[in-house]
């Protein structure tokens, strides 16, 4: 014999960050478009930007690692034709310097497990090449 359980769990939700989608006409879109320069780290369950300068603290942001944003590249950007450096090493999860364009949108939830309190949908890359110690020197 089989007993089917229901659990009912209630859990407030006033804490949550998560924001309800917003559809921007083109010109909007376009309007919010800006260059973003920093450090992309990809991998299997990663995907983390964190430009120079750094993004809004988000209330939530006092972590590190919600001060980034999770990378979504727009449908025009063909991922196959990203000329990716090489590296000697067998790195698992590289880092890049990348100047790309693209949206912002949060703060709020976005990637794997909801560590990045920001989305930047990449709609063209700029430059993308190994890191250097300077990449973030505004001195320069």
């Amino acid at each position: 014999m089989v007993n089917d359980t229901e659990l009912v769990v209630r859990a407030p939700t006033g804490n949550c960050l998560e924001t309800k989608p917003v559809l921007l006409t083109a010109a909007a879109r376009e309007a919010l478009r800006h260059e973003f320069y920093g450090h992309y780290t990809t991998g299997a369950a990663t995907g983390d930007f964190v430009p120079c300068g750094g993004f809004p603290i988000a209330s939530d942001s006092q972590r590190p690692w919600r001060r980034r944003a999770w990378i979504r590249f727009a449908p025009n950007v063909d991922q196959r034709q990203i000329k990716w450096p090489t590296y000697t090493d067998n790195i698992p999860h590289p880092t890049v310097f990348v100047r790309w364009e693209g949206v912002l949108e949060g703060p709020g939830v976005y990637g794997y497990q909801g560590g990045a309190a920001y989305l930047l949908i990449v709609d063209e890359i700029v430059e993308l090449r190994a890191p250097r110690p300077d990449d973030c020197d505004t001195t320069k």
